[in-house]
């Protein structure tokens, strides 16, 4: 489903929306003060992971070199399950030394960065290479 509601968009955009998401869902536990603040939180995020998951491997699928596209997608899945191996510790670390409300504000600001920097390194890239190569008639 998200393909058919993303087709019109640059192939970054989709990406960009769901790291904003990740961003304000996860930081909105900050400011959660009960069981609805935590599922409304867990609402945004949640929708910004089903908007990533299937457009992230689209994109990648699409940069990499002719030949090259498992690496690719076994280094961004290394990547993905790392993050969530050394994530867990870390911020449960962070969330007791400073504060959960410090950590999912410093979550706020990573996650926002790292949605402004993927538009930033995205810029110039031209039509979505999807696009373009449907138009000439080749296939992933």
């Amino acid at each position: 489903m998200v393909p058919k509601v993303v087709k019109s968009m640059r192939d970054e955009t989709p990406l960009v929306m769901a790291g904003v998401l990740f961003a304000v869902g996860f930081g909105a536990n900050a400011f959660a003060g009960d069981m609805a603040g935590f599922l409304a939180a867990m609402v945004v995020w949640t929708l910004g992971e089903v908007l990533w998951a299937p457009m992230s491997m689209t994109y990648i699928t699409q940069r990499a070199p002719r030949g090259r596209v498992s690496t690719y997608q076994g280094s961004y899945y290394f990547a993905w399950n790392a993050a969530f191996v050394i994530g867990g510790p870390v911020g449960v670390a962070v969330g007791h030394e400073a504060g959960f409300a410090t950590l999912w504000m410093s979550v706020l600001v990573l996650g926002g960065a790292a949605a402004l920097g993927f538009k930033v390194s995205t810029v110039g890239l031209g039509k979505s290479s999807l696009q373009v190569r449907l138009r000439i008639g080749t296939h992933l």
